[in-house]
């Protein structure tokens, strides 16, 4: 018989990792409902990748905005998949991260680590104000594209407290 003491061991490791796969099912629908360009098999990965970064639903909402979740999107300017990101203008910090060519931003992990480095560093630049940072991010001022990321972050982090909430009320 087990001890009832590693029982609830048990139980209490494994909560908060089933609370985190409920979350991470919440993102990835939302992510199938925002973008028709996916499977829903990227969807999990992108998910993946942006929980294991700083504020994975900031990333997640940027990246609705910046690609529409494609992960081959290619801009006007050469900015490359999921969060957009410019090789040559962010060569520096990408080759400290491993990334050595802009063909490795196609790659959903590589583009969501280099995406979620540039932001953090954008924040540091900003002395933390996030409407700044994005700002810098875009590379230039545009509210809508800040009002659009914001928009995402409050819809997405409501959408996962409901489902909390109904989770609770149960």
């Amino acid at each position: 018989m087990i001890p009832q003491i590693v029982i609830a061991i048990a139980i209490g490791l494994l909560m908060p990792l089933q609370a985190e796969a409920a979350k991470m099912e919440i993102v990835t629908s939302w992510i199938m409902r925002h973008s028709n360009q996916i499977s829903r098999s990227t969807a999990k990965k992108i998910v993946e990748e942006a929980f294991k970064v700083p504020n994975p639903i900031l990333m997640i909402s940027l990246m609705e905005v910046e690609s529409l979740f494609n992960p081959g999107a290619v801009s006007r300017v050469g900015a490359v998949g999921l969060g957009q990101v410019r090789y040559e203008m962010h060569q520096k910090m990408l080759l400290e991260i491993g990334i050595t060519s802009r063909r490795d931003l196609f790659d959903i992990t590589l583009n969501v680590k280099a995406s979620s480095l540039i932001l953090q560093d954008m924040i540091r630049r900003s002395k933390g104000n996030l409407t700044k940072a994005l700002h810098l991010y875009l590379g230039g001022r545009d509210s809508k594209y800040v009002a659009r990321i914001y928009a995402n972050y409050v819809k997405l982090s409501l959408e996962i407290e409901n489902a909390k909430a109904q989770e609770e009320d149960k």
